[in-house]
């Protein structure tokens, strides 16, 4: 429905992941274990947020 909140919680790991859910109709997504990957959390936060955005990826 309409007023339900879709939130995807696991296995996001990637920006074409990000793309995926947001495709299948994800409102938000919990990423913490993929922003903290590799140490650069700035880096890997921005590459989620943007993801499925004009110009990206």
């Amino acid at each position: 429905p309409e007023d339900v909140t879709l939130v995807a919680e696991s296995g996001i790991t990637t920006a074409a992941d990000v793309e995926r859910m947001r495709a299948a109709g994800a409102d938000g997504l919990l990423i913490g274990s993929a922003i903290m990957a590799d140490g650069d959390v700035r880096a890997n936060t921005e590459t989620f947020t943007r993801a499925g955005s004009e110009g990206e990826l």
